[in-house]
């Protein structure tokens, strides 16, 4: 039974500081249909470090995100501008990667509306999870489904799986109602990472700004556009003549079809 549960917040204020003190429902059949509803959003884009190569927002409950994934392969195959290559190898396994995900978070009971996957820096790659329920409900819950321990740190829980064949990620649990799904044994290491604070005097807009001013569609995504790129062609002008820590690039793709950089393409 689910207990406890609160609001899903993902806030401006240091997302994974140490958990809150629980408080339990004293009705247990009104707290388990709070916490089993599907549905679950972000309130804002804001819990994205400035420094994410790439953050790419899933509407995972919409009837058109299966066209868009088809409408990104196509787009993926035959693109125009040169993409950063971690960036095309990420549009080219979004659909595996979220087939794999799906068995995992249904044997959970997790039905969010939308998901976001970030890649950090260092080339770490995450799920971003919300859910309506409190870090105290959610560890027996996951513990039991994906054979899971939890420890208490600084920032919040981690959650390693005793098998990675079962569950093949580390969990974290932060205190602003999310689940956050991070390469096995990387944990501490992406904690640290996401509980950095925006560099004083930084200006260019950062990848969770960007996100949140795209309209809504099924699929969502910011990146930045420096590095390696593939060679398939040059790199997009509108993003070329900009210094390379503020170059980025945005991608929507909707019922009404793909805009790359704000230009609809396909």
């Amino acid at each position: 039974m689910w207990l406890g549960c609160g609001n899903t917040v993902v806030g401006r204020h240091d997302p994974l500081s140490a958990p809150a003190p629980t408080t339990r429902s004293s009705d247990p059949h009104r707290a388990e249909s709070l916490c089993a509803h599907e549905g679950a959003t972000f309130d804002d884009m804001d819990f994205i470090p400035y420094d994410a190569r790439l953050a790419v927002r899933v509407a995972w409950l919409d009837p058109g995100l299966e066209a868009a994934l088809r409408l990104l392969g196509a787009w993926h195959a035959h693109r125009s501008p040169a993409l950063p290559i971690f960036a095309a190898t990420e549009f080219e396994n979004l659909g595996f990667d979220m087939f794999g995900l799906r068995g995992h978070l249904e044997r959970a009971g997790l039905h969010p509306a939308e998901l976001v996957k970030l890649h950090g820096p260092g080339g770490d790659t995450l799920w971003w999870t919300p859910t309506r329920c409190d870090e105290a409900s959610l560890r027996p819950r996951l513990s039991d489904t994906w054979q899971v321990t939890f420890r208490a740190s600084p920032r919040g829980w981690i959650g390693t799986a005793s098998d990675a064949a079962i569950f093949p990620f580390d969990i974290l649990l932060p205190r602003n109602g999310a689940i956050v799904l991070a390469p096995r044994g990387r944990a501490g290491r992406i904690q640290a990472w996401l509980g950095k604070h925006r560099p004083l005097g930084a200006t260019a807009s950062g990848p969770g700004e960007r996100l949140a001013q795209l309209r809504p569609a099924p699929l969502r995504a910011a990146f930045r556009s420096d590095g390696l790129l593939t060679a398939t062609s040059t790199a997009d002008p509108s993003t070329a003549s900009a210094p390379p820590s503020e170059r980025a690039s945005t991608l929507r793709i909707g019922r009404d079809g793909l805009e790359f950089n704000g230009r609809l393409v396909l």
